[in-house]
């Protein structure tokens, strides 16, 4: 499979959920080569968010 970015076996998993302060934030995890490369939860460019306190997640979207 090839991203989005032109890059051959890499996929992508994305989800949105609501932080610890009630913030929306973006759930995304990225696969490369089939190996789970990164798991990227965040707030914003930048603003990381621990997973504990993480509720309503929404149905994943492939892409």
């Amino acid at each position: 499979m090839v991203g989005g970015g032109g890059w051959g076996d890499y996929f992508s998993v994305a989800a949105s959920a609501r932080g610890p302060g009630h913030e929306v934030v973006t759930l995304a995890l990225h696969i490369v080569s089939g190996y789970i490369e990164e798991l990227e939860v965040f707030a914003g460019e930048g603003i990381a968010v621990p997973l504990s306190g993480i509720t309503d997640l929404t149905e994943p979207v492939a892409g």
